[in-house]
């Protein structure tokens, strides 16, 4: 490098800086009941999952509403670089289920510490609700239909990224469509209530659906969105 690169060089940098804020890193998956399914400390961050970065933080949040019931929450943090975009969702359907996935910039020291993420488009102020939480599969055992009875189940306060009303949900698999359908010849059953993140058109579905490895599946959800109002008996003849 010659006198005239250096002088170039030391001037063109003169009295630039790069910017460094810390992000929170981790990831969290939680069903509805908030049971922790994967990862750990993500919803409520702690200081060790601060990390430097040169841009931006990002929040993701993914809805899941699987055929089988359960609603499942998904949460990352991360460094997002320095290209800024706007919050957004984009949801659609697959597999017999349901999904959201939201993300979220922001632009400060240790900014992507809230739940804020979830709650993209909706319409402020959000609504306070209770619903019935429980979840319930019986590993092919077909004993315990303890979420199948309202009658013993407590309401929970919702979380605002779960508001959107109160669900119920039932699915059985087997080998057999005909055993299956005709004869309620299912090997394993799921019963699920909770807090929605997800909106119904109607105030149910019906899906049937066949596997390439000849497992077939049979599932109904219902929706209400009043406080409470998933307390009905979920009657698996439907």
């Amino acid at each position: 490098m010659n006198i005239f690169q250096l002088f170039f060089l030391i001037y063109s940098t003169h009295g630039l800086s790069v910017k460094v804020n810390r992000c929170y890193n981790c990831s969290e998956t939680r069903d509805q009941t908030g049971t922790t399914l994967a990862g750990s400390n993500c919803f409520e961050p702690q200081p060790e999952s601060l990390v430097s970065c040169s841009g931006l933080c990002l929040d993701e949040m993914s809805f899941d509403w699987a055929i089988n019931g359960r609603q499942i929450i998904k949460l990352e943090r991360f460094c997002a670089g320095s290209t800024w975009q706007e919050s957004f969702c984009e949801s659609g359907e697959a597999s017999g289920g349901k999904y959201k996935d939201c993300k979220k910039y922001c632009d400060g020291d240790a900014c992507n510490n809230d739940l804020s993420v979830g709650m993209i488009g909706k319409s402020l102020p959000l609504e306070s609700r209770s619903c019935l939480v429980c979840a319930n599969d019986d590993d092919g055992k077909m004993e315990s239909k303890s979420c199948q009875d309202a009658e013993n189940i407590e309401a929970e306060k919702c979380p605002l990224y779960l508001s959107e009303g109160c669900f119920t949900a039932f699915s059985a698999l087997s080998i057999d469509a005909f055993e299956l359908v005709e004869n309620n010849g299912a090997h394993t059953e799921e019963f699920h209530r909770g807090c929605s993140a997800f909106v119904l058109e109607s105030d149910f579905e019906s899906i049937s659906r066949e596997w390439y490895n000849g497992q077939f599946a049979k599932a109904r959800r219902e929706f209400c969105d009043e406080t409470s109002c998933n307390d009905k008996f979920i009657d698996i003849y439907l």
